[in-house]
């Protein structure tokens, strides 16, 4: 209890977060789908074929041997009206939480 009290009461949210995942007791499970012929799957194992048979239809193997040459593009634009100092980037970083992740 005094160690619950103690992650209520800090400002580390990182903490809190932690002890709630560690509490949380969710079971994973494969749902019920549906093949293509509109039948519900009964088990995980028909699920998991359903799923399989799904996704290899979408995406295929590469075949053996090279890939094709991509040309890579140049962007020839430039940016010349912006200027970064030293000042303003030392500025942004004190900026920054410490004890928080971005967004």
């Amino acid at each position: 209890k005094n160690f619950e009290k103690e992650i209520s009461s800090s400002k580390d949210k990182k903490k809190i977060f932690k002890y709630i995942r560690s509490t949380l007791n969710t079971k994973v499970y494969i749902p019920s789908v549906r093949d293509n012929v509109g039948n519900l799957s009964t088990d995980n194992k028909t699920s998991a074929s359903i799923f399989v048979d799904t996704f290899s239809k979408a995406f295929s193997r590469e075949p053996a041997g090279p890939l094709p040459k991509i040309s890579t593009r140049r962007n020839q634009n430039t940016i010349s009206d912006v200027t970064i100092s030293p000042e303003l980037v030392e500025a942004a970083i004190k900026g920054l939480k410490s004890n928080s992740s971005p967004n």
